[in-house]
């Protein structure tokens, strides 16, 4: 019978036993520590072949060959491993726990040709020292069950007897009282319940032999759980997460400006048992704090970082490395975060902050070159360039909360007569083509125009602007000469026909334009500025449908409409941008059935 053949993954040390805290609650209730399949590999490599034929013959301690090691054992048409997989999911106790005590009871793990009796008190449950095993509790499946269910009872302290809690407990050596014993301080509930389940301390002289006998007051059986569940799983305590503050950095030294970038960066001691990582299930990142998961003003996040580095053992120094940008209202700022493992714990709270005082943005452009085309064909569109300089006292950025775009101007946030083929909206030529621009340096904004349906001479005006903040620098006039006949524009819709993104229904005399605009609003521009629209900026809409009900809609990708008409019902005839700036619905007999009402606005 080989009880202790395989050798350890992990080498139990007996300096590292507490006997007051002989594993932990967590670890202890992990009923998910192990599946079906993982419990029954575990078992196959424990006992890589079973003694079928032992030499004691088919007589010895009343069993027949062949022989059932425990990977084999199955009962009420459920195998071993099933059995401890569902007591341990039944009463939130983790399957290892059940492994390790079936192993310190009756060493059914390793014992390559158990005999029936080691089935019948698996667990050694209803086995009192110095009596009579109690047949009421025989049976692997009763053994399992009941073990698991007492254990669940002592942690929940629900059963009508429990000899031992969290706090001062005089524990024995030994079953003899002459052994003596000491008071521990249980420390939780889970090493209580082991107490409560085997009422002995293991003494000196059984932690001296660790891997055998002791003396005469020597008990075994929670030093044997202890070692079994530390060289087969690792270490029966919760890995501890905490920090110890090392140093921190800014790429910014004194003041910020407004909407300025700046790389901050966090150097953290590991204090903790267990190793951090950048990636699985748990990584350690640096999260927003007081209060936590706020949203910050320097990054817009609730994690800032994530680990730089794949792995950070205990005593290692991690760092956390990351880009933030000063919000626009000037003023002192404390930036507090702190570290989080993800899935298991906020660390120990060191009160970190990078203390900011953000001073106002002085925006500013100078105009250095302009190769925009000055003459189109009508329909024609032709490419060219603004180059700029920063003459503000903060770096331009492309990306961000404030990037620096290229606008219509005179008036601001116009649809312009030359929307082409690349724009942002039909009011953002471009963005910056450089990620960074320092002041003093140049920036360049390219784009493409193409030419409207009217010949004739156009002035078309551009400014710039840190979008979401400020509009700034000098307005860009750069006159266009369109040439070529005069194109019919579109202004008029038929039923059952779309106006789709960026599309638009223009007046005969094209001063007036209908525009589907790409942020989901469908807007009427006068020459000068906007007179009506239906509201839906930031909605989803992509088209706008003339049904054959009579119903104007406006729908979004998703199938869903964001505005309509209401018009249902009528004879559809057509829609019609007109000269006079009103938009109108009309029935098949020419009558008017809606209409913008923006007739004469300019």
């Amino acid at each position: 019978m080989v009880l202790f053949g395989a050798q350890p993954s992990h080498a139990a040390n007996a300096g590292d036993f507490q006997a007051g805290r002989i594993i932990d609650d967590a670890v202890f209730t992990n009923k998910s520590a192990m599946s079906v399949s993982d419990i029954q590999n575990f078992l196959n490599s424990k006992v890589p072949v079973c003694d079928t034929y032992h030499p004691a013959g088919p007589s010895a301690q009343g069993a027949q060959p062949p022989w059932i090691c425990l990977k084999n054992y199955s009962e009420g048409g459920r195998s071993a491993a099933q059995i401890i997989y569902d007591a341990a999911q039944t009463y939130s106790i983790n399957p290892r726990v059940i492994l390790v005590t079936l192993q310190k009871e009756n060493g059914l793990i390793t014992d390559t040709w158990p005999y029936p009796w080691q089935y019948r008190t698996a667990m050694g449950f209803g086995c009192p020292d110095g009596a009579p095993c109690d047949a009421q509790w025989y049976g692997f499946t009763n053994q399992v069950n009941q073990g698991a269910r007492h254990f669940r009872g002592f942690f929940d302290n629900s059963l009508s007897f429990v000899p031992y809690r969290p706090g001062n407990n005089f524990i024995q050596y030994n079953p003899n009282s002459g052994c003596g014993g000491t008071t521990l301080n249980i420390q939780n509930k889970a090493t209580a319940a082991l107490y409560s389940y085997t009422p002995y301390q293991p003494n000196a002289a059984a932690l001296n032999n660790l891997y055998g006998s002791g003396d005469g007051c020597s008990a075994y059986g929670n030093r044997n759980f202890w070692r079994d569940y530390t060289d087969w799983f690792g270490s029966t305590l919760q890995p501890s997460y905490a920090w110890q503050y090392v140093g921190q950095t800014s790429s910014v030294g004194g003041n910020f400006v407004a909407t300025q970038k700046a790389t901050w960066t966090l150097t953290a001691k590991n204090t903790g048992t267990a190793t951090w990582t950048n990636s699985g299930a748990n990584p350690i990142r640096l999260g927003t704090n007081s209060p936590r998961d706020r949203a910050s003003v320097f990054c817009g996040c609730q994690r800032a970082a994530t680990l730089n580095e794949a792995s950070v053992a205990p005593g290692q120094n991690g760092t956390f490395t990351f880009e933030v940008q000063a919000p626009t209202a000037t003023g002192s700022y404390k930036e507090y975060f702190n570290l989080v493992a993800e899935g298991v714990t906020w660390l120990n709270d060191p009160g970190l902050f990078w203390g900011v005082t953000v001073v106002a943005a002085n925006y500013s452009g100078t105009k250095l070159s302009d190769s925009l085309p000055s003459s189109l064909a009508v329909g024609v569109s032709g490419s060219g360039s603004l180059v700029i300089r920063n003459d503000s006292n903060v770096a331009w950025y492309n990306n961000g909360r404030n990037p620096i775009l290229l606008g219509t101007s005179n008036p601001t946030d116009r649809s312009s007569a030359f929307i082409a083929a690349g724009w942002l909206g039909p009011n953002r030529p471009t963005r910056m083509a450089e990620a960074v621009v320092a002041p003093g340096q140049n920036a360049t904004f390219s784009f493409a125009l193409k030419a409207p349906s009217q010949p004739g001479g156009y002035n078309e005006n551009f400014q710039l602007l840190a979008e979401g903040y400020r509009w700034f620098g000098q307005n860009i006039s750069h006159p266009i000469t369109v040439t070529g006949q005069q194109n019919t524009p579109v202004g008029t819709m038929s039923s059952s026909q779309s106006l789709g993104a960026n599309q638009a229904l223009v007046s005969q005399d094209g001063r007036y334009r209908l525009i589907m605009q790409g942020d989901g609003n469908l807007v009427l521009y006068s020459p000068s500025r906007a007179i009506w629209s239906t509201r839906t900026s930031g909605k989803p809409s992509t088209r706008l449908d003339i049904q054959g009900d009579g119903n104007l809609v406006l729908y979004g990708n998703d199938g869903r409409y964001y505005w309509a008409s209401w018009t249902q019902g009528r004879q559809l005839g057509f829609l019609n941008m007109q000269n006079d700036g009103n938009l109108v619905l009309y029935d098949s007999q020419g009558r008017p059935i809606w209409s913008t009402g923006t007739s004469g606005r300019i």
